[in-house]
Order: C-alpha cells, then structure tokens, then sequence
C-alpha cells in the first residue's frame, strides 16, 4: 500500500490536486493498484531500454 501511494504521489506531484482527487481513489484499493501498475510498467521499460543501449 505505501508503495502504491508513492507511486500516486509521484504520477500526481502537485499535492493541491492531489488532495482534492484524493476522495476519489482513498477507499478504492484497485486504483492504487493501477496506478503502481503503470508504474512499474515504467520502470521495467527504462531498464529494458538502458540494458538495450549497454550492449
């Protein structure tokens, strides 16, 4: 759970906007979830591409 709401913090860095969605995703669980998703959908794509370029 703390690393889903990390991963909101960073996609939502404006914390004024943040908070007025807040209402919105605190109590659904599955949109947490997504948003890590896609973030660690990110990060795995990074780190293809930097061991792409390494070869």
């Amino acid at each position: 759970m703390k690393r889903s709401r990390f991963a909101v913090k960073k996609s939502q860095p404006n914390a004024e906007v943040r908070e007025r969605l807040r209402p919105i995703y605190e109590f659904n669980p599955t949109a947490l979830i997504d948003i890590s998703a896609i973030f660690a959908a990110n990060f795995h794509t990074v780190a293809a591409a930097r061991n792409f370029w390494r070869e």
